[in-house]
């Protein structure tokens, strides 16, 4: 009896083992199976408005044009720009002084002139912002702690949020399950990329003018999609420096700044997707 009792739990083990195994795979091709009709290409979010009405100065651009005299451009309310012009012109140059500028309109402070707001250039430019809620999205994507995980790089732009909202706000980027633990240098470029994006988009208060430097370097096709699929939900302004027309042309921008090869205004108008 003894020995057939000893058989029975053995047998019992093995059963629970086989059971526990099989949900496990059951739970894991459950997730497969979610993974392959979940539309990962698009991201559709619900972005916070960050309240910009059409008579809203956010900075005054002051150029100069062909005869080296100032000429002042004003960003209004919800425009979409496109800052272009050759490379050397000068736009990454021109964005970093917006931000420089909403910098220190905060109280971050600057030493290159009295005016502590107004901010000048190489080029010859200078710029002043009007408002301290400018997000901007670099080149180099050197605003992330490579140490910390997803969630904590985006927990600091968005203290105030619940880490549950932020969790589910990583998800509609396609950041989900472990990856949103994992620290930000095992991410892969894509990966990257969305944190730096989410950080940016759901930052709190949220930002009132985004620079973008030239977004689309570096990203594959889906990438690039999944970028105008963010932009095109925010409300407030943009101004986007970028060689990629179409691209450009996807963001229904209203206007366009374009930079000489010495740094001055080439032109300013209506955006004109090219062919």
């Amino acid at each position: 009896m003894n020995g057939q009792k000893a058989r029975a739990q053995v047998s019992a083990g093995k059963l629970r083992g086989e059971h526990d195994s099989r949900l496990a795979d059951a739970c894991s091709a459950v997730e497969r199976a979610e993974g392959r009709v979940r539309d990962d290409a698009s991201i559709r979010i619900q972005l916070p408005d960050p309240d910009v009405a059409t008579s809203r100065r956010l900075a005054t651009l002051e150029l100069p044009d062909e005869s080296g005299e100032l000429r002042p451009v004003v960003l209004m309310g919800p425009e979409r720009i496109a800052l272009t012009g050759p490379n050397g012109s000068g736009k990454t140059t021109l964005l970093d002084a917006i931000a420089t500028s909403a910098r220190a309109l905060g109280g971050g402070g600057i030493d290159r002139v009295e005016d502590s707001t107004r901010v000048g250039t190489r080029g010859g430019a200078w710029v002043t912002a009007s408002t301290t809620r400018v997000g901007y999205l670099r080149q180099r994507l050197d605003g992330l702690d490579d140490a910390a995980s997803v969630l904590d790089n985006v927990r600091r732009a968005a203290p105030d949020t619940a880490v549950q909202e932020l969790r589910a706000q990583l998800a509609r980027f396609l950041l989900r399950g472990a990856v949103v633990d994992r620290p930000v240098s095992s991410l892969s470029g894509g990966e990257r990329f969305r944190v730096s994006l989410v950080r940016l988009l759901l930052a709190t208060p949220p930002a009132q003018l985004l620079l973008l430097d030239e977004p689309t370097n570096n990203l594959d096709r889906e990438s690039a999609a999944q970028l105008v699929d963010a932009l095109r939900d925010y409300r407030g302004a943009l101004l986007v420096a970028s060689h990629d027309t179409r691209f450009l042309g996807r963001l229904e921008l209203t206007g366009q700044l374009e930079l000489s090869g010495t740094g001055g205004l080439e032109s300013a108008g209506r955006f004109v997707e090219e062919a």
